[in-house]
């Protein structure tokens, strides 16, 4: 339904957690994108704020300028203390398996991912390439951190499961042409190398019908003059 589909554009906007019903018995509950309530979002205009307890009770604070998503949400929030959606965790993964082409199917998480690596390459493009070992590693861990802040997770965690590590190729490879070795990264993974590049080829061949065709609600926003003013 419309539904989940606006909880995964959610998503790859902000990087929130899916968000799940069950009770962890934790001293405060989590929320995600999945159980927001009325009170976790306030919306001016384009401008949306969200304000949650995440988790491991970490405070999720984030806003972002979407019409698309202002409007979907704005129709949706209602009392303080009511859901913003009807839908939970595990009818979105059900959701998001079928529309994933092929049998290496997407999860919510991956979407967090590519978010992830997204936010790296943009805050790679803004250095000079690191010309020691030293100043690499400082900006891998200035990369991690940020990317961290945005997903409300350590930087260990964010190197370690989210961001890409072909990110730093370019790095790496100037830096072997100098004859400075790196260890190789405890952090790779061959569940990331070439998430970020398959989500994207994803998103690229379905644009706006990674919300399908018939969802008139969604393509007609896509489609608002507003929308192309951002």
């Amino acid at each position: 339904t419309t539904e989940e589909a606006i909880v995964l554009y959610l998503i790859s906007r902000t990087g929130f957690r899916i968000g799940s019903d069950t009770d962890t018995l934790a001293a405060q509950k989590a929320f995600g994108a999945t159980t927001l309530l009325g009170k976790h979002v306030i919306i001016k205009g384009a401008d949306i704020s969200f304000s949650f307890i995440g988790k491991k009770g970490v405070q999720i604070d984030k806003t972002i300028s979407d019409p698309i998503l202002a409007r979907l949400l704005g129709k949706r929030k209602k009392k303080d203390d009511s859901p913003i959606f009807q839908v939970n965790d595990g009818q979105v993964r059900r959701y998001l398996d079928t529309i994933t082409p092929g049998n290496n199917k997407f999860s919510p998480k991956d979407l967090r991912t590519h978010l992830a690596t997204a936010l790296a390459l943009e805050e790679i493009e803004k250095w000079d390439i690191p010309t020691t070992k030293t100043g690499f590693t400082k900006l891998r861990k200035h990369v991690a951190q940020l990317v961290a802040t945005e997903l409300g997770n350590t930087p260990a965690i964010a190197l370690k499961s989210y961001i890409d590590p072909q990110v730093f190729t370019k790095w790496e490879k100037s830096l072997a042409k100098q004859g400075i070795k790196l260890k190789k990264s405890m952090y790779q993974q061959d569940r990331m190398v070439d998430l970020y590049k398959r989500m994207t080829e994803f998103f690229e061949t379905i644009h706006f019908d990674y919300f399908p065709s018939n969802w008139n609600e969604l393509r007609n926003y896509y489609d608002d003059p507003l929308y192309d003013d951002e």
